[in-house]
């Protein structure tokens, strides 16, 4: 996902970024936020896939 924003809030936990990361890495996943451009944001999460 990519926004154009003016800025960000600080982290806090469960909240925001901070609880993505979090939710993420309950199921052995991360997050990661970047910014490509000036004033953008991009998240990009990454979950493991159980076969079945």
């Amino acid at each position: 996902m990519s926004n154009r924003c003016a800025g960000a809030a600080p982290p806090v936990a469960g909240h925001g970024i901070a609880g993505m990361r979090e939710r993420a890495a309950a199921f052995g996943g991360t997050v990661e936020i970047r910014t490509d451009r000036p004033g953008e944001f991009v998240v990009a999460a990454r979950l493991p896939l159980e076969v079945l």
